[in-house]
C-alpha cells in the first residue's frame, strides 16, 4: 500500500510540473489511472486520490475539461459522503468557477 501511495503522490507532483500543456494531451490515460486509484478503499488513500483529482482538473485546458465533466462528476460523486469538503472543492472549481 505504501508503494501505491508513493506512486500517487509522485503522479500529483508530475502533473504539477508538467502543467496543462502536457497533461491535456494524456488526459484520458491519467483519468484512467486516477479511476483505478479510487478503487482502493483505505480512507487515507481515498483522500490522496481526491487530491490527485483536484490537481488533475486544475491542470487540464478548460476547453478539454468540458467534454470530460460528466465522467469526472460520476466518478467522484460516490465519494461525496466520505470526503464532502474535498469533493465539493473539486465540484466548485468545475461548475462554479469555470462555468
Amino acid at each position: 500500500m505504501e508503494e501505491k501511495r508513493l506512486a500517487l503522490e509522485s503522479l500529483i507532483k508530475l502533473m504539477e510540473i508538467m502543467g496543462a500543456k502536457h497533461i491535456t494531451t494524456v488526459r484520458m490515460k491519467v483519468m484512467g489511472i486516477l479511476r483505478q486509484a479510487l478503487r482502493l478503499k483505505d480512507r487515507g488513500f481515498i483522500e490522496l486520490s481526491c487530491e490527485a483529482w483536484d490537481c488533475f482538473v486544475r491542470n487540464i485546458h478548460l476547453n478539454c475539461l468540458g467534454p470530460m465533466l460528466s465522467h469526472i462528476m460520476v466518478t467522484l460523486l460516490p465519494y461525496l459522503n466520505q470526503l464532502p469538503v474535498k469533493v465539493a472543492h473539486i465540484f466548485n472549481y468545475l461548475i462554479v468557477e469555470n462555468r
